[in-house]
């Protein structure tokens, strides 16, 4: 596993956004909720997120960006393997312990989770991802994981996915295309 640091813009002056506008304009970004967990000496630790993209499909790779302020960031870190579990919209009560640093004792109870070394998935999961840690940039106040995926699960029947917008939670309705129209590959 590689640890890259970012490098500071080209040209220190250039504008940057105002951060309260930025804010607000994530928000609108529609984004899948996942968890992302792992077990170290028997602890398990895990956040919920919503930065979980899939990065190659040769080899099959995918990024996750985590607060280095988490209290699962250190654990992420020494694993070098963890799971991604994507929430199905009848998942939300999976996801709110994950989100809530006061409910931390509640996250892994209630479900049935899978344990592949240092790695951990929902069962029930829309989809979940073992991953291997092929890389850590840090950056600002995140870091990006970049990690290969060694297995894929997927919930028999699929599902619609738990979507995070405007601080609330959603799921998802949908959309009929016009007559000859693809959605997105």
């Amino acid at each position: 596993m590689t640890t890259l640091s970012a490098t500071a813009p080209s040209d220190p002056a250039a504008p940057t956004a105002d951060p309260a506008a930025f804010k607000s304009g994530m928000r609108r970004l529609a984004s899948g909720v996942s968890i992302v967990a792992v077990v170290i000496e028997g602890a398990r630790h895990g956040l919920a997120v919503t930065s979980v993209t899939s990065l190659a499909v040769d080899p099959p790779s995918l990024l996750v960006c985590v607060s280095r302020t988490s209290s699962a960031y250190r654990p992420l870190v020494e694993a070098g393997r963890f799971g991604v579990s994507v929430l199905a919209a009848d998942q939300l009560s999976v996801s709110l312990p994950f989100g809530d640093p006061s409910r931390r004792e509640e996250r892994f109870r209630g479900e049935t989770w899978h344990e592949d070394g240092t790695a951990i998935v929902l069962a029930d999961a829309l989809s979940a991802f073992v991953c291997r840690t092929e890389r850590i940039v840090d950056h600002a106040s995140h870091a990006i994981f970049i990690a290969s995926v060694e297995q894929v699960r997927l919930r028999e029947g699929g599902g619609d996915p738990l979507v995070h917008v405007e601080r609330g939670y959603r799921g998802t309705v949908p959309l009929a295309l016009p007559d000859g129209q693809r959605g997105v590959a």
